[in-house]
């Protein structure tokens, strides 16, 4: 499966605190205090994103093996992502998918790893 996406963010970010003093210090444990200087930055994005799924028909330890590359461009802000799932698809009947992801941001240069158990899908009958 090949799928296209779009989607708007819009997010607030804290400014990062400071020691802030009252014009007149006369005590500066009670004039002084550490809190940010201004109201939180607000941050929109423009994802625009593209996806592969595919089953590979390998198999480890009884589980089918599937992937799903991702990639994401924030046309507002230049930056963009990649992430890389693994699942492991049992091949007996099981509640969860569990799998790994290898991710990239460019936005915070992060290699990112991780381990993840997904539920399942089901028809109901």
């Amino acid at each position: 499966m090949v799928s296209f996406g779009i989607d708007y963010q819009s997010s607030y970010e804290a400014a990062e605190e400071q020691i802030l003093c009252k014009a007149v210090v006369t005590d500066p444990d009670k004039d002084c205090a550490k809190a940010a200087p201004k109201g939180p930055d607000r941050g929109d994005s423009l994802n625009l994103s593209i996806e592969y799924r595919r089953a590979t028909g390998l198999s480890i330890f009884g589980a089918n093996i599937a992937y799903s590359p991702k990639f994401t461009y924030d046309s507002l802000n230049d930056d963009f992502g990649a992430e890389l799932p693994i699942y492991f698809v049992p091949t007996a009947k099981s509640p969860v998918l569990p799998g790994f992801k290898i991710g990239y941001a460019s936005d915070e240069n992060n290699l990112i790893l991780g381990l993840f158990l997904k539920a399942s899908f089901g028809m109901m009958h």
